[in-house]
């Protein structure tokens, strides 16, 4: 089954789609009036309309809620790309899976994606590193339109008076959510993240967070200005998910930690970790697979050593962050738990009968 005629079962089966956005972890899966169907991307995320599937001949697909693309999603296969981190091979394969499939091609010239040409174009300028995704530079009075002071909720999570005052946490009390400020890593302010502090945020349809003013999250890595100096003394550097994770290692006193903000790392991120010179220590939350951890790892392969640290222990939940349980905990993860990548190989591979 060539590309256009896996599409075609795809739009004559909708159960499929739905199946394929399980597969890669979406959930709240929904066909809707036969036009589309949604779903909400993978945990912690909760909008359940921010992916869009329409139901044409392309597959046209959209997330409503990001606007940190690698790329312009156009079509299933570049949404899967997105959402998993993988390549267009891989996207393929996992459709073929879930519809029980093998992908053939049987024209002389390969059938691809209608968003390759942009696809390939973009992998050419980050490797050329002309690729510059400029951000808005805001004013430093934009801080002061939210209450600088100690928000209960990060308190009750660890994360001490000193902490809060050094990363900028205020309350917007418009909207009801902590703040901080996003700065690149000179200091330049270029947005605030929020978090709601509404407990029934679910059922009242409020987004868990909010971007204030619209920035890449593949450009920045939050704690990097914070924790300059720390970063800068350290022998090596913990890459973790989460910008409030940076904060409760703070205040429990490890301070060369960045948050890339998501669960993969983008080119931008990669090239401003390699500037450092310091060996690396992956340590994302629990719910990522040993292989996307491994695939996170491979792109510093031959350039700096490359640690990675998964729960083996059995001591964290399934959704935890390595910090969520305090410092013993952590160190003793670290300690136990901490594995030199060697290169070691994905098990995922895509078999293309040609």
């Amino acid at each position: 089954m060539d590309l256009l005629q896996l599409k075609q079962q795809l739009n004559d089966n909708p159960e499929l789609i739905r199946d394929v956005l399980e597969e890669v972890d979406c959930h709240h899966c929904k066909i809707i009036n036969g036009k589309r169907v949604q779903a909400a991307l993978p945990y912690p995320h909760d909008n359940v309309t921010s992916v869009q599937i329409s139901l044409n001949e392309n597959l046209s697909a959209k997330v409503r809620s990001k606007n940190d693309y690698d790329y312009e999603i156009k079509d299933i296969f570049t949404l899967i790309q997105y959402v998993k981190g993988n390549t267009l091979a891989e996207a393929i394969g996992i459709v073929c899976k879930v519809c029980g499939v093998k992908y053939t091609n049987n024209e002389k010239k390969a059938v691809k994606s209608d968003s390759y040409d942009f696809l390939r174009q973009f992998k050419r300028s980050i490797k050329k590193e002309e690729y510059v995704e400029e951000e808005r530079v805001l004013p430093e009075s934009f801080t002061k339109r939210f209450v600088r002071e100690d928000c209960l909720m990060y308190t009750e999570s660890g994360i001490n008076s000193e902490t809060q005052e050094k990363f900028g946490v205020s309350y917007c009390c418009l909207e009801n959510r902590i703040v901080f400020p996003i700065r690149t890593t000179e200091g330049k302010l270029i947005s605030f993240k929020g978090r709601t502090c509404d407990k029934d945020y679910k059922i009242n349809g409020v987004p868990k967070f909010l971007s204030y003013y619209p920035c890449s999250n593949n450009n920045y890595l939050f704690g990097f200005y914070e924790n300059f100096f720390d970063i800068l003394a350290a022998d090596e550097l913990i890459i973790i998910e989460a910008e409030k994770g940076v904060m409760e290692f703070d205040s429990m006193g490890i301070n060369n930690v960045i948050a890339t903000n998501k669960k993969t790392i983008s080119p931008q991120q990669v090239k401003k970790l390699l500037k450092l010179g310091k060996p690396i220590i992956i340590a994302f939350d629990n719910d990522l697979t040993l292989d996307e951890i491994l695939r996170e790892c491979s792109k510093f392969k031959d350039l700096i050593p490359v640690y990675y640290i998964k729960d083996n222990l059995d001591v964290l939940g399934k959704k935890d962050a390595l910090c969520d349980k305090g410092i013993e905990v952590f160190n003793e993860l670290y300690d136990k738990c901490k594995i030199k990548y060697e290169g070691i190989s994905m098990t995922l591979e895509l078999q293309i009968d040609n």
